[in-house]
């Protein structure tokens, strides 16, 4: 692999990048296409508890806590003789989430189990667990009818400070339980779907959902410890000289390809300017607010004192060019574009047409999107041609 000396040469970021891309396409090969809702919507901490708690109120037709009651007997199954969970009662139990900032509480006729999610890595609070326990002391619970579930990726311990004393932690020795969403919650859910009735088909849809998610959490922990290899395999590792030295050296690069795209761009367009013919309908615009922005722009004779404008867009900042706009304009803003002539019509029909990722409208404008290549480049210069010629 690719050594990164002193002295980063952009001939060593290219062949790195290209490396790591390569070793990227390479895992990401043997991950299967994915669409889940749940991943989509970016849940947090809070969404993981309230999906938890919901699964732990679910009563079968008679009257059983199937998921509580299982995953209770995953934990005594799990940890044997150095946990005492089979005593906890889950008769009718009361089961709440951020109910006095508890993630998810499970109040029992006799016994309390306060399940603590940390699955995104939070911080614990100073005396977080003890404040926990004297709350559902309140409640009217002995403290060794208190049981606490710790719920972290992959093991987390709490911080010592998360207890009022070393005395009180070791009270909760055989009340305390350590699980791993990864692991534990991911198997736990996958076992528990076979104890469901055939009839429960939106919660098992909605089961396997949260197990798949879960999974592509596991996955995407599995690929940045693959990557993070290719890293230190590379010299990175605990090198801060070197990391810091490589990554400003491909911000710089980054910075100089980004320049030079635009470049390369706008010389390609400028390029069309020669091919333009001007009329008495037709003329370039020489007074551009924005010309970094706005590589070519053509002012339109409309109907009576309305005038339009065609022109090339870049977007803002042009650090992020990644597409290329073609834009229809009115001049005057009082009126409406889908409201004017025929020949704004022809040009709309025109855009939308050969618009390649996207067509935009709003009260004056038509936009039309392409992702940068060589093929949209050309299509955009028909297009925009095609356009001038619809004036004429």
């Amino acid at each position: 692999m690719s050594k990164i000396k002193k002295n980063v040469k952009y001939a060593d970021i290219l062949a790195l990048a290209k490396e790591y891309s390569e070793k990227l396409e390479e895992v990401k090969k043997k991950q299967p296409y994915h669409l889940n809702i749940i991943e989509e919507l970016h849940i947090n901490e809070n969404a993981h508890s309230r999906i938890l708690a919901k699964l732990l109120q679910y009563k079968d037709n008679e009257g059983k806590y199937v998921f509580l009651q299982s995953l209770l007997e995953y934990i005594n199954d799990k940890n044997g003789s150095s946990c005492d969970f089979s005593k906890i009662n889950v008769v009718s139990p009361e089961i709440t989430q951020e109910k006095d900032r508890i993630d998810v509480l499970v109040l029992g006729e006799k016994q309390a189990v306060i399940i603590e999610n940390k699955i995104c890595g939070a911080n614990d609070q100073e005396k977080q667990l003890h404040r926990y326990v004297e709350k559902v002391k309140g409640k009217g619970y002995g403290k060794s009818d208190i049981y606490i579930v710790y719920l972290t990726k992959y093991y987390q311990s709490p911080t010592k400070n998360t207890w009022s004393s070393k005395v009180e932690e070791g009270k909760f020795k055989a009340r305390f339980c350590n699980l791993s969403y990864m692991i534990d919650i991911l198997q736990w859910l996958n076992d528990v779907k076979d104890k469901l009735d055939e009839k429960e088909t939106e919660l098992k849809s909605a089961l396997e959902q949260y197990a798949n998610y879960l999974q592509i959490l596991k996955n995407e922990d599995k690929m940045e410890a693959k990557m993070k290899q290719f890293f230190e395999n590379n010299g990175f590792s605990k090198d801060v000289d070197k990391v810091v030295e490589t990554h400003n050296s491909l911000t710089e690069f980054n910075d100089g390809i980004v320049e030079y795209k635009r470049n390369l761009i706008v010389e390609e367009i400028c390029k069309w300017k020669e091919e333009i013919k001007e009329t008495d309908k037709i003329e370039l615009y020489k007074e551009e607010a924005e010309p970094e922005y706005n590589p070519l722009v053509v002012k339109c004779k409309g109907v009576g004192s309305q005038d339009y404008f065609l022109y090339i867009k870049f977007a803002k900042p042009y650090q992020n060019l990644e597409n290329i706009y073609c834009v229809f304009q009115v001049e005057d803003t009082k009126n409406n574009i889908s409201e004017t002539n025929d020949t704004v019509k022809k040009i709309k029909k025109v855009l939308q047409d050969k618009c390649k990722e996207g067509f935009n409208e709003d009260k004056h404008t038509y936009e039309c999107t392409w992702l940068l290549s060589n093929a949209n480049l050309k299509q955009l210069k028909e297009t925009f041609f095609e356009v001038l010629n619809t004036i004429k």
